[in-house]
């Protein structure tokens, strides 16, 4: 898949002006210059920071089961501070402006506290995929072709999540240079292979209850999907081409020097006779799984300058 680069400079350039305005009227000098003050006295301590601040959806907050953040701070001993909401889409996140509000806030609250964020993790997309543009891409089993469209694929995640993405990490950057003065660390993630069984966050043999979901299951039915193998080496290309967007887009100049992207797939199994062990339903993982996935977030926060 190719990406554009003009749409890239485009939304770079569109996001730098709108976040500065956005700041200009929530900065005000005294506020600055508290800020300024405060980022003295953490330089002066030198030590290394367990804060982080996260963006994102239910990966990062489940309000009800266990997520990574949890995982996060139970095995890696990290402290968190978050913006970051169920059902929230990577498209929601890059343009409404109390996500930025509210990470503004917490940058400034951790440095009143004596704290530099250690880095910036984001997470977001899998609600944008597996939401309703998910029936657009996926063709009918009974059609010409079946599979999904390569043509609805690549425009939604090579353009529309690519512009998101490219937004809210503008987004962030721009905002930690004017307050810090500096880049903060930026780390992203791609989904490992997700399983689309048809279970939702409350499922009992094969019901589904109250609660979100399933996502992915109600659409494959409907399109003529029944087996689960060939329902999965749909996923997976999806999947891998939402990974190869952050891919390029980590690589871009713009980001290069400080956004990180890590790679999940083929952390957990989505083997269809051990799945289970690691997944609580199509879209997350159980406790298990999300502390795997903590381990990789762990070795690349380690490994930061």
């Amino acid at each position: 898949m190719e990406y554009s680069a003009e749409l890239i400079e485009e939304t770079i350039g569109e996001s730098e002006i709108n976040t500065r305005n956005f700041l200009e009227h929530r900065l005000p000098p005294h506020t600055a210059a508290e800020i300024a003050e405060s980022l003295e006295e953490v330089s002066a301590q030198g030590s290394a920071s367990k804060l982080l601040i996260a963006e994102g959806d239910s990966w990062f907050d489940q309000i009800i089961r266990y997520d990574l953040l949890s995982a996060l701070e139970d095995e890696h001993d990290y402290q968190i501070e978050e913006v970051a909401s169920p059902g929230h889409t990577i498209k929601h996140m890059a343009h409404d402006p109390a996500q930025l509000n509210g990470f503004l806030r917490i940058i400034k609250k951790a440095l009143r506290g004596g704290q530099k964020p250690r880095a910036i993790l984001l997470s977001g997309g899998g609600n944008d995929v597996a939401g309703t543009k998910f029936e657009e891409m996926l063709l009918d089993k009974n059609g010409s072709s079946g599979g999904y469209s390569p043509s609805i694929a690549e425009s939604f995640i090579g353009e529309e999540l690519l512009s998101a993405y490219t937004h809210i990490i503008t987004r962030v950057s721009v905002t930690c240079r004017e307050i810090l003065g500096e880049d903060l660390p930026i780390i992203v993630h791609g989904y490992d292979y997700v399983v689309p069984d048809g279970r939702g966050v409350w499922s009992i043999m094969g019901f589904n209850g109250p609660l979100p979901g399933p996502w992915l299951g109600p659409t494959f039915s409907s399109k003529g999907y029944e087996d689960l193998e060939e329902r999965q080496d749909i996923i997976n290309e999806l999947m891998n081409l939402f990974n190869e967007m952050l891919i390029e887009l980590s690589n871009h100049a713009r980001f290069s020097s400080f956004t990180h992207f890590i790679n999940l797939r083929n952390t957990l199994s989505f083997d269809p006779h051990q799945y289970q062990s690691w997944w609580a339903d199509e879209l997350h993982p159980n406790k298990e799984g999300f502390k795997l996935i903590a381990d990789k977030f762990y070795q690349t926060i380690s490994s930061l300058p």
